[in-house]
């Protein structure tokens, strides 16, 4: 187990998951799950339309990565031929980015003045 920074008060750490936080904090984690929660379920082109700059390779990556900690499911519609593929966000990760909303909303009642930059 890795070792508290504060001396003396080791009670007021907080052990978390640096593979989680890693990805939370990745570029576009963000867009996607925020359009998910917006759109519910999405293809994986229609995804990469509404994504702008992002590669083929970098949103697969991603999604995998969010799949594999749940923060969105992916779905196979078999009802059509050939079956089509959806991704959706689940429950943690609405959380999530409801977490990431709250924190930049706090970023921005602190600092009112100076927004040079837009969360991807």
């Amino acid at each position: 187990m890795p070792e508290c920074c504060i001396k003396e008060d080791e009670d007021l750490c907080i052990l978390y998951s640096s593979r989680l936080m890693d990805l939370i904090m990745k570029k576009y984690t963000y867009s996607i799950l925020v359009l998910l929660d917006k759109y519910g379920k999405l293809r994986f082109n229609e995804i990469q339309r509404k994504i702008s700059g992002i590669t083929q390779r970098a949103l697969s990556i991603r999604l995998k990565d969010l799949e594999k900690v749940k923060l969105i499911e992916r779905v196979v519609d078999e009802s059509s031929s050939p079956p089509k593929v959806y991704y959706k966000i689940t429950t943690e990760g609405k959380a999530v980015k409801n977490a990431i909303q709250i924190l930049v909303s706090l970023v921005n009642l602190l600092d009112k003045e100076q927004k040079d930059s837009y969360l991807c």
